[in-house]
């Protein structure tokens, strides 16, 4: 066998073990709470998630600039890339682990579940990925984006 046929045949073997190990993550426990959690009269991601209408949401955030990317003097703006996340209580994201073999948590697309309604004012971003993961009750997005602010300069 030359190396570079060897190198393929690894890159195949690989290839095969990362699929079957991706299908065991989403088991028939996940598939249950899942359909338990968004059943029809359960779970409505356009209604904020509480019992009692009088109930505050409270909404944690965190704002990282992890990069500035570009700084324009003439257009007086400031291009950086920030990871947000928010946190929240969500009294409908609630299940008994022992009812689904033990867990305790599950990630879920964000478009699945109710997100509060917040802009970064006078942020012009580009958003990418978002996700939502649910601890029990507690909901966490977080998210990545690009996005240019203006900034007064004195030059």
């Amino acid at each position: 066998m030359k190396p570079r046929d060897s190198l393929n045949h690894c890159f195949y073997v690989i290839a095969i073990l990362f699929t079957l190990h991706r299908e065991s993550f989403t088991t028939e426990d996940h598939r249950r709470l899942l359909l338990y959690l968004f059943s029809d009269d359960r779970y409505d991601a356009v209604i904020r998630p509480v019992v009692n209408k009088s109930t505050t949401t409270d909404v944690y955030m965190k704002l990282f600039v992890s990069q500035v990317l570009d700084m324009d003097e003439r257009q007086q703006t400031l291009k950086t890339n920030v990871w947000l996340t928010l946190e929240w209580y969500d009294e409908f994201m609630v299940w008994s682990p022992e009812d689904f073999n033990n867990i305790s948590n599950i990630k879920i697309p964000a478009e699945r579940l109710w997100a509060p309604d917040l802009t970064l004012y006078d942020f012009a971003g580009d958003k990418y990925d978002s996700f939502l993961k649910g601890y029990g009750q507690i909901v966490v997005l977080e998210n990545t984006e690009i996005g240019r602010a203006s900034c007064r300069e004195r030059v």
